[in-house]
């Protein structure tokens, strides 16, 4: 069942996928920038913050993906587009060189199984698969002149997902019977309520 929205739901797929794999070597895995009155620790491993732009939204005929039947009542799911959706991932680090440490780290956690992009289940969005693909670009914001401890450098990548609609319906029962009118027997009548 969906909680949030699916771009919502494809960053927080990411960032617990990218916690898991940097895990020891980065201090943080957050969703979003910090506050600008909020100064980064930085002293120890790189922080790594993760931001999403406009979804793209591409319509679709609606294709049936599943059904759930709980309490009488079935719940249908159904494609009602695709979604790609812009991805930024920021690394901060005390210095250049933790940069370049980190960079091969964040690649390869990214290309899991190798070279086929990363591909992840949003469990708060109905269990919908999210491909991510990162882009080779990787830019410094601060170059050489950075003051110590504000280095910061980009990483962009794309999340394809897809949008959902679902629609209840109360559970049919299907009875069958036999019926006698004027002596003569009916075999197997159906009736749907």
């Amino acid at each position: 069942m969906a909680t949030i929205e699916p771009s919502a739901a494809a960053l927080n797929a990411l960032v617990t996928w990218l916690t898991t794999q940097l895990g020891a070597n980065v201090s943080a895995v957050r969703r979003g920038w910090p506050e600008a009155s909020t100064k980064l620790d930085l002293t120890g491993k790189p922080v790594l913050a993760i931001t999403a732009g406009p979804e793209i939204r591409e319509g679709c005929a609606p294709k049936h993906i599943g059904a759930v039947t709980a309490a009488g009542v079935t719940t249908y799911t159904y494609r009602m587009a695709y979604l790609a959706i812009p991805i930024q991932l920021d690394v901060w680090a005390s210095h250049r060189s933790k940069l370049d440490a980190i960079g091969p780290l964040l690649r390869a956690a990214m290309q899991t199984p190798p070279l086929a992009g990363l591909r992840l289940t949003s469990t708060d969005y109905y269990d919908r698969p999210i491909t991510v693909e990162m882009d080779g670009a990787a830019f410094d914001h601060d170059g050489d002149t950075a003051p110590s401890g504000e280095w910061r450098r980009t990483y962009t990548a794309e999340a394809i997902t897809d949008e959902v609609a679902t629609t209840t319906h109360p559970k049919q029962v299907l009875v069958t019977g036999e019926f006698t009118i004027d002596d003569v027997a009916e075999p197997a009548v159906t009736l749907l309520p």
